[in-house]
């Protein structure tokens, strides 16, 4: 029983080991392979966000909004160019496979279909991410009936946003930042994109450079666990007593009779009083 107990405890922790390294490597495959490598706004995908913002009745000054979280981003987990938390983005893909693009939506505006793949980070796809990131500021706004609220909300949280008072609202980073993108970059939208795409590139190879660093030290932490195994093993020398057996003294110490002959290259089950057995345990 104890065996097995053992053997059970050591496949939980490899198990655990493996999923880890195996969410490491998810993660570093999808900052690898989706993602804004030197993304820059087209200007078909400018002009159609400015259309959504229109049909939606919400102000322009949202095209700025990517380049202010930009500058605001920290390492809360949130990707792409609307710095999207992974919560929102598994909410708002429920939301998107749940009712069909409206028409002139940026999802329909180039007259391309998206396929989703389970393996995509689509956080990082310009046209769902702003599709979902819409939504989100229009349930916003639906709540607060203020822009500003609804900004600050998305930025941070809607808890946060509830512990602020006037005087800390006012001061909200996320409102500084966009005036200062807008007063910085309302005659050059194009170039508030580029920014934002040099920006999101940078956040990914500082993600992807932390991510590998991580999984670097795991493995070395588990090189150095299993060398601590192997080290702490129990190796016992046994003076085999008159009476004794293999079959008893493979019991007494919970090993398997096979095991003791292979580690004392037995070719029998004949022992002699007085002869060393070695047992590992």
């Amino acid at each position: 029983m104890r065996e097995i107990s053992e053997k059970f405890v050591k496949k939980c922790k490899d198990d655990k080991m493996k999923g880890i390294f195996r969410g490491i490597f998810i993660s570093l495959a999808l900052l690898a392979g989706g993602g804004l490598r030197g993304w820059c706004a087209t200007p078909e995908f400018i002009d159609s966000l400015r259309t959504e913002l229109r049909l939606r009745n919400m102000p322009e000054r949202v095209l700025f909004l990517p380049l202010a979280l930009a500058d605001q981003r920290g390492d809360d987990g949130r990707e792409g160019i609307w710095s999207l938390t992974a919560l929102d983005a598994i909410r708002g893909m429920g939301h998107l496979s749940s009712t069909a693009p409206s028409q002139g939506s940026i999802l329909t505006a180039f007259g391309q279909s998206c396929t989703i793949s389970d393996s995509t980070d689509i956080r990082f796809d310009e046209r769902i991410s702003s599709e979902i990131a819409l939504n989100r500021l229009q349930e916003l706004f639906n709540e607060y009936g203020d822009w500003n609220m609804s900004i600050v909300a998305y930025a941070t949280s809607p808890t946060a946003l509830a512990a602020m008072d006037s005087t800390a609202f006012a001061n909200a980073p996320i409102l500084r930042s966009l005036r200062n993108a807008e007063e910085e970059y309302s005659e050059n939208i194009p170039a508030a994109f580029e920014r934002i795409g040099s920006l999101a590139a940078k956040r990914k190879a500082e993600r992807l450079a932390f991510l590998q660093e991580q999984a670097a030290l795991r493995k070395a932490r588990l090189d150095s666990l299993r060398k601590r195994q192997a080290a702490n093993t129990d190796r016992i020398t046994y003076t085999i007593r008159r009476g004794d057996t293999l079959g008893g003294i493979a019991a007494r110490y919970r090993v398997k009779v096979s095991d003791l002959k292979r580690w004392n290259n037995l070719r029998s089950d004949m022992i002699r009083e007085g002869r060393k057995l070695v047992i590992y345990r």
